[in-house]
């Protein structure tokens, strides 16, 4: 059986699920989804008291307070996933099920020129996200050292079920397999606006457990259109990145500018990187409707 819920209340319909049911309404055996809202904008207050997420920042300035929201709506996130644990635990279930908890990006709270954003500029502290996995007999507090990557959870869900993982699959089956200590991984970002003349942002990056490479694409003028329109002007949280100091305003601008920027101390140098980055190419706009335009906006995937 296949079940998906979350709390956003958006309709997967790629998914093809059937009517929505409970964890407590499936029988095994059964794949369940729950999409929560995590430390997702606008951290724990309701999206219905805001209409959008320029209105969100409007009503709150002080960047202490928008730090203790997210940490209190990524901790009600932990939360709610004991409590998915303890109620499979009450049903003698947990043993038997294999149960992931990731995130699909993190959050800047301030940093690089006073940004409180989940995808524009790629930087650390957007691409280190947790992955833990738990029940279904694994051992008890283990952790891996190696680096791992969102590519490696299919792989390991289909080397626990037992299935054949296909040759064309990316990524690492951590139930079978230990990732290579000097493994490198991607992460890419193409943010598009509503507004064409801001032209949009897209790097690739390349990350071993020491730290990685910054790859821009496009040009600098289009990174400089895009960090002062956006950030500085279009953006939701516009209005939090302008009452900067003139050394908020260089931190903004090097985080966007530089065709290639290092983070930490990477084990690589920066032409491996690129070697590592396949081509960039521009797919057409995928966004058919405006409903779904909206959606992406209300989630903040839109300026």
């Amino acid at each position: 059986m296949f079940d998906y819920d979350d709390e956003f209340y958006l309709q997967p319909r790629t998914l093809r699920h059937p009517d929505r049911k409970s964890l407590s309404e499936l029988d095994s055996p059964f794949i369940y989804v729950y999409h929560d809202r995590g430390g997702h904008l606008p951290y724990d207050c309701p999206f219905e008291d805001y209409e959008d997420m320029r209105a969100f920042f409007d009503t709150h300035r002080d960047r202490r307070s928008l730090r203790r929201m997210y940490e209190q709506s990524v901790g009600d996130s932990g939360r709610r996933f004991v409590e998915l644990l303890d109620e499979l635990r009450d049903r003698g279930k947990l043993e038997d099920t294999l149960v992931v908890y990731v995130s699909d990006h993190g959050e800047l709270l301030g940093e690089y020129g006073n940004l409180f954003t989940h995808a524009v500029p790629m930087v650390p502290e957007l691409v280190e996200i947790p992955m833990v996995f738990t029940g279904a007999g694994l051992p008890r507090d283990k952790q891996y050292d190696a680096l791992l990557s969102g590519i490696d959870l299919a792989p390991t869900v289909l080397g626990a079920l037992e299935q054949t993982i296909p040759n064309e699959a990316d990524g690492t089956d951590l139930w079978n397999e230990r990732p290579d200590e000097d493994r490198l991984v991607r992460s890419e970002v193409w943010k598009q606006t509503q507004y064409e003349y801001l032209q949009s942002y897209v790097a690739g990056s390349v990350w071993d457990q020491d730290g990685g490479y910054v790859c821009h694409r496009e040009s600098r003028l289009h990174r400089l259109v895009y960090s002062l329109g956006v950030h500085l002007a279009k953006g939701p949280h516009a209005p939090l990145a302008r009452t900067l100091s003139p050394k908020n305003y260089y931190r903004l601008l090097h985080a966007h500018l530089p065709a290639t920027l290092e983070y930490g101390t990477p084990n690589f140098n920066a032409d491996e990187a690129r070697q590592v980055l396949p081509p960039f190419e521009r797919a057409p706009n995928r966004v058919k409707n405006e409903t779904d335009r909206e959606r992406l906006r209300s989630l903040g995937y839109l300026e």
